[in-house]
């Protein structure tokens, strides 16, 4: 939670600032990367993963820790959405989103497994978030 209310509070302070310049927002950038390198891999701080997603981390739990993580950074998006448009948008005339990186798979051969290796891989890798930010209800 205070994730949230600390982003939800420096969103405020760049909207309120920076409102009458900036008319495109991004919340969050690329939310997928940092748990995936940072609780999943451990390429990135905090370097958290665990085998055999990643081999050089002292500790970590890379099957639940990405998720953790990018959740919290959904949260935070949310929250600075729900403040620039109940707050700002009027006013300010703006829009605000979020920037998605995705990577596409396809199966190396025509197995069955491949197949659905590829598609896995297409789910982890976009589906996670695009699900939660497109089938989430919505507050008005």
């Amino acid at each position: 939670m205070r994730f949230r209310e600390d982003y939800t509070a420096y969103a405020n302070v760049c909207f309120k600032s920076f409102g009458d310049r900036v008319k495109h927002w991004v919340t969050v950038n690329e939310p997928n990367i940092e748990p995936i390198g940072g609780y999943d891999n451990g390429s990135q701080p905090p370097r958290r993963c665990s085998y055999p997603f990643g081999a050089d981390c002292a500790e970590g739990n890379s099957s639940t820790e990405p998720y953790i993580a990018a959740h919290h950074l959904l949260l935070a998006h949310a929250s600075a959405v729900s403040l620039y448009r109940e707050k700002y948008k009027v006013a300010q005339g703006g829009q605000i989103g979020i920037t998605l990186l995705g990577w596409w798979h396809e199966p190396s051969t025509d197995t069955p497994q491949d197949a659905a290796a590829a598609v896995r891989m297409n789910d982890f890798h976009i589906g996670w978030l695009v699900t939660i930010l497109l089938c989430t209800p919505k507050k008005n």
